[in-house]
């Protein structure tokens, strides 16, 4: 019996004759050459080329991660009921930043300083700690996160 592509895949060029494989339901990623990529095309497209995977080495890769031969894939759920109870909250405290780092993606510092009210801060941790202890859940995440250096607030 041929082998079937089960997984949605992506493939992303990184250099000639090398690129990013991602199958994100199956939380899977590698970096493969050009007759992995059109291996995986022939197979999306149902055929199976026995000599472009001799030793079965290819198919064998693929059924570990589940790609291939790997049943239906568990879709992600997209739509909510109830009233959300978070037990997770991230904090964008400021954007003010001392450091000036070269690879820093939102330029901090170099906007109007903004910070987040602490009352603001209160009311977050306070929403995903009352949701914690109401689904009794052992612990609950706050997150630092933003547009400056959470330490600087």
């Amino acid at each position: 019996m041929p082998p079937v592509l089960w997984a949605e895949i992506f493939t992303v060029p990184l250099e000639p004759g090398r690129f990013l494989v991602y199958a994100p339901l199956r939380q899977a990623a590698f970096v493969a050459n050009s007759h992995l990529v059109n291996f995986l095309a022939a197979l999306q497209d149902g055929r199976f080329d026995a000599e472009a995977d001799p030793d079965g080495a290819l198919v064998e890769f693929l059924r570990r991660l589940e790609i291939v031969d790997g049943g239906p894939e568990t879709l992600p759920i997209t739509s909510f009921e109830g009233v959300p109870e978070a037990t997770s909250v991230t904090l964008f405290l400021t954007t003010a930043c001392n450091l000036r780092c070269t690879y820093c993606y939102a330029s901090a510092g170099d906007t109007p300083v903004k910070s987040m009210p602490l009352d603001v801060a209160r009311r977050g941790i306070d929403f995903v700690a009352a949701n914690a202890v109401r689904k009794q859940v052992p612990a609950f995440e706050i997150n630092y996160h933003g547009g400056g250096e959470p330490s600087a607030n």
